[in-house]
């Protein structure tokens, strides 16, 4: 394989040679889409949408969409036997809806969907808005939404190629190939990843599990006439997951320690596709219909040492298939109104669950209008609602209220306030997923219902000089009828809706440029999320959160150093000791850095990082992967 990429990267080098004089790339303004379901530059917005673009994914060094989002302000990743889940000011990471290039995906477990699925090297970008957004999306987007933009070709010509080798024999190798012309564009890009299994304590067992990870994803666009853009991305992930599970029994006669160990090997397959058509009908005027499917195939085999009796196999197929159209236009000076309907139906197949197979279909239509109500001071209300009928659960109207007032040119003042809805998943509803071989099992209930919440942020944003920005965020989430896993023995599991929680906080930002090519940014949140009948801290949730950020990369020298810290403070997690208990997680501090250097005259550029620099994690608690170290080689036409 390094002879392989030894020789591509030697043709990108001679390519780059003799294209010396390439045209410039096509790069279009940047624009976010994910907070008024358009196309707005992100300065504009009314809704305010969080970005992390291609350069700052690329000088993380970040593998996939969990580690894109793990050290920023306000997100954190959920680590679990699930894979990697999100949660957003203090609501679980079921109650996020993420969507790629604005459409589903199938393939949730545990009712969350695994961000460390998603390869980072087709990431164009990431855009996060938080709060309450169901009047635009629907159910799930109880707390906020996640839309992972992936890339296209920017270039008539362009190609990369990037190779990475770590401790532990973590390998990643990925590449692009693209090209854009008066017609259209289209990009491929492919990746191969392998992580070791880990363990942070001395039991026989893994704490991390190893996996293997190839994706494959194309995009690309079609002008066919001057009123009419086609735009497609297919999208294929696969993953080889192993782990070793190791429950402890009673030891020997002479003392030493006994184990029942199992191995699991897990193989998913996911298909994603989408086919958009945006049409220009008039000046001000534009028509968007979406089709799209997502499948998502899981096989799971426990495989006990030295026996058979708990040998097994599961099996699941998941598919989501969703067809939207979006009337868009300008009304008067003053208006710009949002019309669309959708349909979407689930369905899912698994011997776990009663009848061997579940689904069902919704049905929503929404209308937004984004009101100029005055120019000086700029003020924009942007009022919202959104009706969804749900085969299994009815009728839900979810409205929402947001507003931009630009009180100067250096404040600009954000206020929502929304209902949120999540209808209860398959798996809540009817699946039964056991683990013998460390000893649970956990039962859906068929009797749950809906999740709903009302969202309120209040939000400052403050240029106190050229090089320096000041926010302020204030949120509160009320959440009835919330889903909580309960125990209803020692060993069995289920869900359950309690009669309320609430979450609420404050969030603080600094953004300094001090100099050019120089970037600090910090920030610190408090957040408090409790369950409002026993007043106790929802499991998982940290009250304290800070961030720092730093990224330069001075003039004309190809080089870029960036670093991300998060620090999280104490927080109750699952007692792994005592069946139903919680127990604080101590404080923890997760440190990414990463350095790039080009070779100057060359496409090529070598670089090194380390992961969780500071090696926090513990095998009970916090069961993050050990300090990583890697290095390897970047070659970019």
């Amino acid at each position: 394989m390094m002879r392989i990429v030894l020789i591509m990267v030697a043709g990108l080098v001679a390519a780059h040679s003799a294209r010396a004089d390439a045209p410039a790339p096509v790069v279009a303004p940047p624009v976010v889409v994910t907070g008024t379901r358009h196309a707005v530059a992100p300065d504009a917005s009314p809704v305010a949408v969080q970005v992390i673009d291609a350069a700052d994914i690329a000088a993380s060094g970040a593998r996939d969409a969990a580690e894109v989002l793990e050290t920023r302000l306000g997100l954190d990743i959920e680590r679990s036997f699930r894979g990697a889940g999100l949660q957003v000011e203090g609501l679980d990471a079921r109650h996020v809806l993420v969507l790629v290039d604005g459409v589903r995906l199938a393939g949730r477990t545990g009712e969350q969907l695994d961000l460390s699925r998603l390869p980072a090297e087709a990431i164009a970008r990431v855009e996060i808005v938080r709060g309450a957004s169901s009047a635009q999306y629907g159910s799930d987007a109880l707390a906020g939404v996640v839309n992972i933009v992936t890339k296209r070709a920017e270039r008539p010509v362009e190609a990369s190629l990037s190779a990475s080798y770590g401790l532990d024999a973590a390998s990643d190798l990925h590449g692009s190939v693209g090209t854009r012309g008066d017609l259209g564009d289209i990009e491929l890009a492919a990746a191969w990843r392998h992580l070791e299994p880990y363990s942070l304590d001395a039991t026989p067992g893994t704490t991390g599990s190893g996996r293997d990870d190839v994706s494959l994803t194309l995009h690309g666009g079609v002008t066919a006439g001057p009123d009419l853009r086609l735009t497609s991305r297919l999208q294929v992930l696969l993953r080889r997951a192993e782990g070793t599970d190791a429950q402890t029994l009673p030891p020997t006669v002479d003392g030493d320690a006994r184990y029942k160990i199992t191995d699991r090997v897990e193989h998913t397959r996911t298909l994603s596709g989408l086919v958009r058509a945006d049409l220009a009908l008039a000046p001000g005027h534009t028509l968007e219909a979406t089709v799209s499917g997502s499948w998502h195939a899981s096989e799971l085999a426990y495989d006990q040492r030295g026996s058979d009796r708990e040998d097994r196999a599961e099996t699941s197929d998941e598919l989501v298939a969703e067809a939207a159209v979006a009337w868009r236009g300008l009304l008067g000076l003053s208006h710009l109104v949002s019309v669309g309907v959708d349909a979407q139906l689930d369905g899912l197949e698994s011997e776990r669950v009663d009848g061997g197979e579940a689904s069902r279909g919704r049905v929503g239509a929404y209308a937004q209008d984004e009101w100029t109500v005055a120019e000086d001071p700029a003020l924009v209300l942007v009022p919202a609602v959104r009706l969804d009928v749900d085969t299994q659960f009815g009728v839900a109207v979810t409205p929402r209220l947001a507003a931009r007032l630009d009180a100067s040119d250096a404040l600009v003042l954000r206020a929502d306030v929304g209902l949120g809805y999540r209808a209860p998943g398959f798996k809540e509803l009817a699946l039964r997923f056991e683990n013998p071989s460390v000893g649970y099992v956990v039962v859906g209930n068929a009797d749950l219902s809906p999740e709903r919440s009302v969202g309120v942020r209040l939000g400052a944003e403050w240029r106190a000089a050229p090089a320096l920005t000041l926010g302020a965020l204030a949120f509160r989430h009320d959440v009835r009828d919330l889903i909580l896993t309960v125990g209803l023995d020692a060993s069995t599991y289920t869900y359950v809706n309690v009669a309320s929680a609430t979450s609420q906080g404050v969030e603080l930002t600094v953004g300094w440029r001090p100099a050019e090519g120089l970037s600090v940014d910090l920030g610190y949140t408090f957040t408090d999320a409790r369950d409002d009948a026993s007043g106790a801290i929802l499991e998982g949730r940290a009250q304290h959160r800070g961030t720092l950020g730093l990224a330069w990369q001075p003039p004309a020298v190809g080089l870029r150093v960036a670093a991300h810290l998060a620090v999280v403070g104490p927080r109750p997690v699952a007692d792994p000791d005592v069946a139903g208990a919680t127990r604080d997680a101590e404080t923890y501090a997760l440190l990414d850095a990463r350095v790039a250097q080009a070779i100057p005259g060359t496409p090529l550029t070598v670089f090194a990082g380390l992961e969780n620099a500071l090696d926090a994690g513990d095998a009970d608690l916090t069961p993050l992967r050990p300090r990583l170290f890697y290095a390897g080689l970047e070659a970019r036409l």
